[in-house]
């Protein structure tokens, strides 16, 4: 199911991370797999912290990236789907409001 752009969204509790420069390593416990973000990504996965929805993540990126909304939104999308495929991210349970 297609995640929504005000839903706020939360990482997985099975995953661990730590910062390396400007990536992220992180390895999903539950799945024993390692992936690996760039800047994009890691600053990302930063935001996700705060729970924030698409459309936060999408104004913060705007925000400090060169980048349209649109666009920013379009790749934003791709990569939150295929993070939520994977186990990562899912939507905040909590109902905790992000933006």
């Amino acid at each position: 199911m297609p995640l929504s752009v005000s839903t706020p969204l939360a990482r997985s509790e099975s995953v661990v991370f730590a910062e390396l420069g400007d990536q992220v390593v992180m390895l999903d416990t539950k799945a024993g797999r390692y992936y690996e973000l760039d800047a994009v990504g890691t600053r990302v996965w930063e935001l996700l912290e705060g729970r924030l929805s698409m459309a936060g993540l999408r104004d913060a990126l705007t925000a400090e990236f060169d980048v349209d909304g649109e666009t920013c939104l379009n790749d934003l999308s791709g990569f939150l789907e295929e993070l939520a495929a994977l186990g990562l991210v899912a939507a905040a349970l909590d109902g905790a409001e992000g933006g």
